[in-house]
C-alpha cells in the first residue's frame, strides 16, 4: 500500500483548529477514523480477548494481509 501524508496525521485537538481549504476535509476524516476505532473497541470485551474469540467483524477486518503492514516502514 502506498504511503500518504495521512499516515502521520495525529489527533491534536482537531475541534480547536481553524481549517482552510483544501484541508477542510481532514477533520471529518479523522473523526470518522476515531469513530471506527471506538466502534470496534466498543464491541470487544476483555472476555473476548481472554477467550481468544474476537467478534467476526473484527476478525474480518484483520484478514486483509495489507493491514498487517506498516506503510511507514515500507
Amino acid at each position: 500500500m502506498p504511503r500518504t501524508e495521512l499516515d502521520e496525521l495525529s489527533d491534536s485537538g482537531l475541534l480547536g483548529i481553524t481549517v482552510l481549504a483544501p484541508t477542510e476535509a481532514l477533520p471529518p476524516l479523522w473523526i470518522a477514523v476515531r469513530a471506527n476505532v471506538r466502534k470496534i473497541l466498543g464491541e470487544v470485551t476483555l472476555a473476548h480477548v481472554a477467550a481468544a474469540k474476537l467478534p467476526r467483524e473484527v476478525l474480518s477486518l484483520a484478514e486483509d494481509p495489507e493491514v498487517w503492514t506498516n506503510p511507514c516502514w515500507a
